[in-house]
């Protein structure tokens, strides 16, 4: 394996990672819910605290991609079924005019290929996969 190949993995390990701290988990506790359930239980009811997510550094040769990621929040496409919607994945015809406007100074392939990375991430953790 090249080097060229595992930069190319740290890049993407380090994409998937900023979107597993970009995107709330489903099951995050909500404190104040918790507190006022123990509080309606017990007259001296302790004080739940959640920990605050710690930062996260991106590479710097992922930082456009993770940008332009964020500035697609808007474009999700979903389909709906019995069980409610669920998400598809990006609008690509968003993604493309967006980099054409914002990142014109960027290699769009490298650039496309990392979003599609960060939606494969997000779609994992947002239909809850």
């Amino acid at each position: 394996m090249g080097a060229g190949k595992r930069e190319s993995c740290e890049e993407a390990a380090n994409l998937v990672g900023a979107v597993k701290h970009l995107i709330p988990k489903q099951s995050q506790i909500d404190a104040g819910d918790v507190n006022d359930q123990l509080a309606s239980m017990f007259e001296d009811a302790p004080q739940v605290e959640v920990a605050q997510q710690q930062d996260y550094f991106v590479l710097e040769e992922n930082w456009a991609a993770i940008n332009l990621f964020l500035r697609l929040q808007t474009q999700w496409q979903y389909i709906s079924g019995m069980a409610g919607a669920v998400r598809t994945g990006l609008n690509y015809q968003a993604a493309e005019v967006v980099m054409r406007r914002v990142f014109k100074n960027e290699d769009h392939d490298t650039l496309f290929d990392k979003l599609q990375t960060i939606e494969r991430a997000a779609l994992s953790l947002l239909n809850g996969e």
